[in-house]
Formats: C-alpha cells, structure tokens, sequence
C-alpha cells in the first residue's frame, strides 16, 4: 500500500508547480498524479536495479523482474 503522506506530497508538488506558472486551475488532475508517480516508481526501480536489490529479466513480449 502506497504510504498516505506521499500520495499529499505528489498532489501538493502538482499543485506547487502550476500556481507558481500561474495556472488556472491550479488542481491536480488524475493523469497528473499517475505520471508523477509512474517517474517516481520508474526512478526508484532504476536505483534498486542498480544496487542490485532487483534483476530485470527481458522475456519475449515484456520484462519481468526478481527480489535478490
């Protein structure tokens, strides 16, 4: 389960961000919050491959991925 208190900090950067562009509304919409938190997962998967906390296996329609 995705702790609470990063789900406000993704919202609260969205909403940061477009109210210091000045724009209106100044919300964070759903597609938003999964792109932010898609890079966010995606960054973190990057840094765990790389310490070699997880391995990523090519199969032929995908990757799959393994806990070392």
């Amino acid at each position: 389960m995705i702790d609470k208190e990063y789900v406000k900090e993704v919202i609260s950067r969205i909403v940061k961000k477009k109210s210091d562009g000045s724009v209106v509304p100044a919300a964070a919409s759903m597609q938003e919050v999964m792109a932010s938190v898609r890079d966010d997962f995606l960054e973190c998967m990057r840094t765990m491959c790389n310490d070699r906390e997880i391995v990523v296996n090519r199969t032929l329609n995908s990757v799959s991925f393994q806990c070392l």
